[in-house]
């Protein structure tokens, strides 16, 4: 067995602590008090736990090495037995029942039920004790001496305490186990026979796969030849593929041929057409087109006639045109005239239709009739009194919006003129009077309670000071004050007479305007 790794949470003094060990001997050579045995301790606390022991008056070593800073008390130890690797996880407590034991194979990470909490004994085959007289030399207990444990393995005769008396007993139990492996009984056999017809039952199974293996073999070399037959046919297949797409194409371009070959075979019949129509000759380009002339102005007058057609009248129609123009023959320009006296009919048809009042509108054309009695006014008069009475409309929504403008003003500046005496500013002047004065009165203090010496000239003179720029700053203050709101109340009241003046026009304007139309109206 080789330890490969240990780490310490919390162990004595040793805290996060964590070492390598190489193969081989591994020597730590540090200044005492560095811990080198609390390290030998923490080793062999990983295999064998931690003593309890309440009743003992001495400290024990699981009190000794209990950590003051509070970090968790143990760690893990990592080593390799047997070909394997495994980690033990240890945290101790005040108590055994506290304590927490786990063991991992580090090659998968989960844990491993190979070695219970006894790993030590299970390891080593000696208990806690014989392992600290024997392998473990701590520095303080350098005497070494056999124990039972010892004694018996030492002798070779059991591996509990106090068995080197026992071998009679141990006789008896090989006798025991004997019979229970060698019994031949039907009803109860050992466990040698029942392990021998498992044997046998073994054999007899692999006799009988024996054939199973012969036909599987079989069968794979059945299963080779299909699968290269299966390659030929994909082989071929896909040749057989490559000729179709071939013979597609092929099939394509004659398509094509034979389209070309008909278009061909059109254009020599109308070539043969051709030849036979002008078997006399080709007419020239003059007598052509004298003829393409022709075709258009017989085209012309297909489609005139078409249209004089559609137009012609229908029989009963053309009998009574008959009657009335059997004794006269009418002529284009009496049949013009004719025309525009029917258009005139049909408009007037058309404005008498609209030209029918509703009930309401002959109300209203009867009241214009009333109203306009004495008399109607002329268009100029009716242009100049929609005039009028649109800029009477502005007229009334200006002197509107002046009244609002003119009225903010005026509460802005009432506003100011109130601010002027606020009780604030008030206040602010009243406040720092008093200090001024408490200042002066100070000074004064400064003066009879100090009498005569320097300190009270000083402090008497820096509270007048004081109480003199106080008073500066509050007079400036109040002058500038006053100074700005007279300019800004200045300011309101010239902006309120101007909006004042502008709404005097306007309502002097209005009031002339609706004299005019009043006048007007009552003409």
């Amino acid at each position: 067995m080789r330890i490969k790794q240990i780490e310490i949470s919390g162990f004595g003094r040793l805290e996060d602590f964590s070492y390598s060990f190489a193969p081989g001997q591994n020597t730590f050579l540090e200044e005492n008090g560095w811990g080198k045995t609390t390290l030998c301790v923490f080793v062999k606390a990983m295999f064998f736990g931690m003593e309890y022991a309440p009743r003992k008056k001495e400290l024990t070593e699981r009190a000794h090495y209990l950590p003051w800073s509070g970090k968790p008390y143990g760690g893990s130890l990592s080593f390799e037995t047997n070909g394997k690797s495994y980690r033990i996880e240890r945290r101790f407590g005040e108590k055994s029942k506290e304590d927490k034991f786990a063991l991992y194979d580090e090659e998968t990470g989960k844990k491993s039920g190979d070695y219970t909490e006894r790993i030590g004994e299970e390891l080593f085959g000696v208990d806690r004790e014989s392992f600290e007289r024997s392998v473990f030399v701590p520095q303080n207990q350098m005497l070494t001496f056999m124990t039972d444990s010892m004694n018996a393995k030492m002798g070779g005769l059991s591996s509990v305490k106090d068995d080197v008396n026992k071998f009679d007993e141990a006789v008896a139990c090989i006798e025991a186990a004997k019979k229970v492996y060698t019994q031949t009984s039907k009803l109860n056999p050992g466990k040698l026979r029942r392990i021998g017809d498992e044997i046998a039952k073994c054999r007899e199974k692999a006799e009988q796969t024996r054939p199973l293996e012969d036909a599987y073999e079989a069968k794979m070399e059945m299963l080779e030849d299909l699968e290269k037959q299966r390659r030929a046919i994909e082989k071929r297949k896909n040749e057989v593929v490559a000729s179709i797409t071939e013979v597609g194409a092929r099939e394509q371009s004659l398509g094509e041929y034979r389209a070309k070959a008909a278009s061909l075979q059109k254009h020599e019949e109308t070539l043969q057409r051709l030849d036979d129509f002008f078997q006399s000759g080709v007419p020239e380009e003059e007598e052509l087109s004298e003829w393409e002339e022709r075709e258009r102005a017989l085209s012309l007058l297909k489609k005139k006639r078409e249209d004089v057609e559609q137009t012609e009248p229908e029989p009963e129609e053309l009998e009574v045109l008959q009657r009335l123009f059997e004794k006269k023959t009418v002529s284009r320009e009496e049949l013009s005239d004719w025309e525009e006296l029917s258009e005139q009919m049909k408009a007037l048809r058309v404005k008498s239709e609209h030209s029918k009042m509703k009930p309401e509108d002959e109300k209203a054309l009867a009241d214009l009739k009333n109203f306009f009695a004495s008399r109607v006014p002329t268009d100029e008069e009716a242009k100049e009194q929609l005039a009028l009475t649109r800029r009477l409309s502005e007229l009334k929504g200006q002197i509107g919006t002046l009244e609002g403008q003119l009225r903010q003003k005026k509460e802005k500046e009432q506003k100011q003129q109130k601010g002027a005496d606020s009780r604030d500013v008030i206040g602010i002047h009243v406040v720092t009077s008093l200090v001024a004065i408490v200042l002066v009165t100070g000074g004064f203090l400064f003066l009879q309670v100090l009498q005569e010496g320097v300190l009270a000239l000083i402090l008497a003179l820096a509270c007048f000071i004081s109480a003199g720029v106080l008073i500066y700053l509050t007079i400036r203050s109040r002058i500038r004050g006053r100074r700005k709101q007279d300019e800004e109340l200045a300011s309101s009241q010239e902006e309120s007479g101007k909006a004042e003046e502008d709404l005097n026009e306007k309502k002097e304007e209005y009031g002339r305007l609706a004299a005019l139309s009043k006048h007007f109206l009552e003409d």
